[in-house]
């Protein structure tokens, strides 16, 4: 699932800054041709998701040719990170919000930029800031499913069912 929504998120970000992506934070690969930026902050690395998550990102961006810029941090400092993502103009961002409600203004400040934003796990609840893409997991869902395969590996012998 983890890689899934990695491999859609990058994708997505692949496909909108192939078409039109501002130029500005290029880097140089070593053959001398320039590559795009993506920026990601995420909630904190020393989660083994968002390590996951980071790690899956940057392998996954650099199939494509891109670089990756990571942070981590509370809501305050993915504030600060995103402003730091807007100075050399990344090419685009992907923000699993740590909160929901307080990401929205820097992400209004990105919009200004014309950096296109994604947010990835949690997505952003003000309804001013434009997220292109917003690609999470059924948790609800997820864990419907994990409790029938449970049901079905105990073959009815493990208790109550109320699914």
């Amino acid at each position: 699932m983890m890689k899934l929504l990695i491999t859609l998120t990058l994708t997505l970000t692949s496909i909108f800054c192939l078409n039109g992506c501002s130029k500005d934070s290029e880097t140089e690969s070593a053959s001398g041709e320039a590559k795009k930026v993506i920026g990601i902050t995420v909630m904190d690395l020393g989660n083994p998701f968002f390590v996951e998550l980071t790690n899956a990102a940057k392998a996954e961006a650099a199939k494509h040719g891109y670089d990756v810029i990571i942070y981590d941090g509370d809501a305050e400092e993915q504030s600060k990170q995103i402003k730091d993502f807007i100075t050399p103009k990344v090419d685009a961002m992907i923000i699993p919000p740590k909160d929901a409600l307080a990401i929205g203004a820097p992400i209004k400040e990105a919009n200004k930029a014309g950096i296109p934003v994604f947010t990835a796990d949690t997505g952003c609840d003000d309804k001013d800031a434009i997220v292109v893409c917003n690609v999470m997991s059924d948790n609800y869902g997820g864990g419907k499913l994990a409790a029938q395969g449970m049901i079905e590996a105990l073959e009815n012998k493990g208790g109550k069912s109320y699914v």
